[in-house]
């Protein structure tokens, strides 16, 4: 059996939509977690509905909002399948989803089996219908996943089917709100025996307005560089062909957090002041490695250069950039 967890915090507008493409799913022995994480609207109740007309659905009410990680813990421990999905309230999975994973965990043996997504940016998109094909998978040694899949941007916890036992003592971190899944996939998988990848895109992730990355900057935003920092010191350890890599993507990391900054109003940009100056601090370390330099994407060495030499000029002109992208 897989069991699905579900976190839920006033999503009440996507809600029908997420649970009924799981109910549709092709794959039928699953349980699906539900963990209402403190919502003020009627979240609560449509799980609920969905729960008294269907079995294999069970809700669980969390009477204030503690944070997804904390949603998500009490999700594994209420789990009681032999392989754990994650699926997002906002998001939804094809008909085929959990049929797919778990056919490409039986050809492999795999303890983990990550697959691809898409993005979406209109919710009155229907999911594919039922593909007939097979789709190209292959197992990757854990050096392979992390250099190839996910240092390359991959680091969400969803879109992966993973066996349960693996994971008994992994948990997402409860401190942190940015970032939490890095650490559980890194913690997890440094678990695993086997780890298989699929071309196949089963996940429909939706780029939600007011999704926590799209929102203004707060201090929470610091925490995405807090978990990449432990990220380089646990991988390095065992992989240290991967600090580089890591070292890049820090530095792009810290620049999205400037970025952030810049569009706040300048009498709040003062406020940020200490957050400014350590992303600045990261930057001009890292910046003085060519071997780091040449690892960093399209444009940002120009970014990375301005930067450095002039912090509040790139901080006014990014803000001002983003200001006009608006109109």
């Amino acid at each position: 059996m897989i069991s699905i967890v579900l976190p839920v915090y006033n999503a009440e507008e996507y809600l029908k939509k997420c649970i009924a493409c799981i109910q549709a799913q092709t794959y039928e022995n699953w349980e699906l977690v539900v963990i209402d994480n403190g919502s003020t609207d009627t979240s609560c109740e449509i799980c609920r509905d969905f729960a008294r007309e269907d079995s294999r659905i069970e809700v669980f009410h969390q009477y204030q909002h503690k944070g997804v990680s904390v949603a998500r813990n009490l999700g594994l421990e209420r789990s009681s399948g032999e392989f754990i999905t994650f699926i997002d309230a906002d998001d939804w999975v094809k008909p085929d989803y959990l049929e797919v994973l778990l056919r490409t965990q039986k050809k492999h043996e795999a303890d983990m089996v990550v697959c691809g997504y898409e993005k979406i940016e209109n919710r009155e998109v229907e999911p594919e219908k039922k593909l007939e094909r097979e789709y190209y998978s292959r197992v990757y040694s854990k050096e392979e996943y992390f250099r190839d899949y996910m240092l390359e941007g991959n680091t969400h916890c969803w879109a992966a089917l993973y066996r349960a036992k693996k994971m008994e003592e992994i948990r997402f971190p409860n401190k942190i709100t940015i970032g939490e899944d890095l650490l559980y996939l890194i913690h997890g998988a440094l678990k695993m025996d086997t780890i298989a990848v699929s071309d196949y895109q089963g996940y429909e992730y939706y780029i939600n307005p007011k999704g926590a990355m799209l929102k203004k900057f707060t201090h929470e935003y610091m925490d995405q560089l807090v978990c990449w920092q432990q990220a380089k010191e646990e991988l390095t350890a065992q992989f240290p062909s991967l600090e580089n890599k890591i070292n890049s993507i820090i530095v792009v990391s810290a620049l999205l957090v400037v970025g952030k900054i810049a569009q706040l109003p300048s009498e709040e940009q003062e406020a940020c002041r200490e957050d400014f100056r350590e992303c600045l601090q990261l930057v001009r370390e890292y910046r003085k490695k060519p071997e780091i330099r040449k690892l960093l994407p399209s444009g940002y060495g120009l970014k990375v250069w301005l930067f450095c030499l002039a912090p509040k000029l790139y901080l006014r002109l990014y803000g001002t950039k983003k200001s006009l992208e608006k109109k």
